[in-house]
């Protein structure tokens, strides 16, 4: 996606979920939304929107922690290692106990020498 396309998705975004009271279909959707959200912003360079974003998508559950983990693990091999370890501190904090979470901590933590 160009930059001016990240930029109107990221307004149609913030529009939908503000206007979400009044709209069904938005409430169904909001998790969706919410990850679009995280990936818009960390591709504008908006690191603390996405941080935001991420953190209104994390909820307790196992399967959104999964899917913010996927995320996570999608930015760092494009070499966004910053972004990637925020992701996963708030996937932590949010889910101490998520197994995988702590596994791609180990892996991501640098080797000592």
């Amino acid at each position: 996606m160009v930059a001016g396309d990240w930029m109107a998705a990221r307004e149609l975004i913030r529009n939908a979920r503000t206007r979400g009271q009044e709209l069904v279909w938005v409430a169904k959707r909001d998790a969706d939304l919410l990850l679009a959200r995280m990936r818009i912003e960390q591709a504008c360079g908006e690191r603390t929107a996405m941080l935001i974003a991420t953190k209104q998508f994390l909820d307790g559950d196992e399967r959104r922690a999964s899917t913010a983990l996927s995320f996570a693990q999608q930015i760092y091999a494009t070499g966004a290692k910053e972004d990637a370890a925020l992701v996963l501190r708030e996937i932590l904090r949010k889910s101490p106990d998520f197994g995988p979470a702590e596994k791609q901590g180990v892996a991501w933590r640098p080797k000592k020498q």
